[in-house]
């Protein structure tokens, strides 16, 4: 009996050892989840829904509005980015590509894309020398002088004289006011731009914005005017002329050495929402422009700025 009890053991043994190599169930090891952001597709979803409930007065308005104040709260429908730039590959001419259209920019190695325009005094040329004056070390007979000049005078050519004239009635030194710079790329008529901006002068004017057609000539422009009021201004360019759409009154200081966070969005219906390092300072409807734009450009006039980078975004069809 002691004999069997040890066969059957055995055999329990083995036979457990032999099942748990050829067993057909195996540990299991649930799938991971595929997270993926829904919160857009939730809000357009939302939005769908409240516009079908306003036009069937299916719930009290205020009730709707707050809905819809809500979901715009967090609504992003700027979701195909057209351009993105950071500077860092210290060429912007290329991946994207910017042309310059007025003035110089260049590469900053800390802060990217910089624009500077030297003041009006700065920029005044001195007279070129004659070759006649003396040294102020020199000292000079004064009759001498005065017996040379004569003699200068009356050796003259003509010729050479109206000549000197023609250059000094010239046309007088081109003193930069601007630089501009661009770059074509489609960009939606509902879009999101995103600069980060250096200013490092209490001077000069900053704008960007996107435009239509090929010269650059009409578009939105938002307006920064360092050490004045208004600070911002909101502007819509076109054939017509320049209008303001918007501006704040009070004084912006971004000139402390640190980089700001300008963010610029405007939806299909034309609200478009401006902030500064994350502060709302502009919301305002305008509907000028209905058409995609060709692009987007920046100007300085008369300052010194410098942009880190630039993001712009748009929506789908």
């Amino acid at each position: 009996m002691r004999t069997l009890f040890s066969f059957l053991a055995v055999f329990v043994l083995l036979h457990g050892a032999a099942m748990a190599q050829t067993s057909r169930y195996q540990q299991y090891d649930a799938p991971q989840r595929q997270t993926v952001d829904k919160s857009q597709e939730l809000i357009d979803a939302l939005n769908k829904l409240i516009d079908e409930a306003e036009r069937a007065r299916a719930a009290d308005p205020r009730f709707l509005r707050d809905l819809r104040d809500l979901a715009n709260r967090y609504d992003w429908p700027w979701q195909v980015m057209v351009l993105r730039d950071d500077f860092r590959d210290g060429d912007f001419t290329k991946s994207p590509a910017w042309t310059v259209k007025a003035g110089e920019y260049y590469i900053d190695w800390r802060d990217g894309l910089r624009s500077r325009i030297e003041t009006a005094a700065a920029q005044t040329t001195s007279q070129p020398s004659t070759g006649t004056q003396q040294s102020q070390t020199q000292k000079v007979d004064p009759g001498k002088a005065l017996l040379g000049a004569l003699l200068r005078e009356v050796l003259k050519d003509p010729k050479q004289q109206d000549q000197q004239q023609q250059q000094q009635q010239a046309a007088p030194t081109q003193r930069i006011t601007h630089s501009q710079i661009y770059s074509a790329v489609q960009v939606s008529n509902a879009f999101a731009i995103r600069l980060e901006l250096n200013s490092y002068d209490k001077r000069g004017r900053f704008a960007f914005g996107p435009y239509q057609g090929t010269q650059q000539s009409a578009g939105y422009s938002l307006a920064y005017n360092p050490g004045k009021r208004p600070a911002l201004e909101l502007q819509r360019i076109s054939a017509r002329g320049t209008a303001l759409i918007d501006s704040i009154p009070g004084d912006l200081n971004l000139e402390d050495g640190k980089p700001h966070v300008i963010e610029w969005t405007r939806d299909r219906n034309g609200f478009m929402a401006i902030t500064v390092d994350g502060k709302v300072l502009m919301e305002i409807t305008d509907r000028g422009f209905r058409d995609p734009f060709s692009g987007v450009t920046m100007v300085n006039f008369e300052g010194d700025f410098a942009v880190r980078s630039v993001e712009v975004s748009g929506v789908g069809k």
